[in-house]
């Protein structure tokens, strides 16, 4: 996952406190990561196009509003990424899948960076979390008829997904 520094966005590195305790919206690969109960799971994590984001911002909206955390880990800026609607952490649980479920904020739900290159004239930071005592970058993930979810990959060296920020009073 990265941070898209791109017109428009925000650079995580420079948001005040006043703007960290906003929420925002997160798009990953174009979609919206929005909280969203299926089959599974009430605290799944899927990707909604524009329409559906519009269609759960017009039935109360919190689901995908996430308010931002920073903190520094062993000299390295991370962060967390909490949902307005249920109070708890984007992460992933002990399978590896990318869920909304823990009420506290450790070391499978901080986000550190893992570098960055710079693309069409943007900058996109990569993000990554600590699993099974390695770093996982996400990526996106479709299962047949079902919405896009996010997934870890299986290995350190993907095709990570980027992420950019909005204040969802523009989505």
């Amino acid at each position: 996952m990265t941070m898209n520094q791109g017109p428009g966005c925000p650079d995580i590195f420079k948001l005040t406190p006043d703007e960290f305790s906003k929420p925002w919206a997160i798009s990953v690969d174009g979609l919206f990561v929005c909280l969203k109960p299926d089959k599974w799971s009430d605290n799944s994590i899927h990707l909604l196009t524009t329409t559906q984001a519009d269609h759960v911002k017009a039935h109360g909206g919190k689901l995908y509003e996430w308010h931002v955390v920073q903190r520094v880990v062993h000299n390295t800026v991370c962060f967390g990424f909490r949902n307005a609607y249920s109070g708890k952490w984007l992460g992933v649980n002990e399978n590896g899948d990318v869920t909304c479920t823990a009420s506290e904020l450790s070391d499978w739900e901080t986000w550190r960076t893992a570098g960055y290159i710079n693309r069409d004239g943007m900058k996109f930071f990569y993000l990554s979390v600590l699993f099974k005592g390695n770093d996982r970058y996400l990526i996106q993930a479709q299962a047949g008829d079902e919405l896009p979810f996010l997934k870890l990959a299986d290995s350190d060296e993907p095709d990570p997904a980027y992420m950019v920020l909005f204040p969802p009073l523009f989505v």
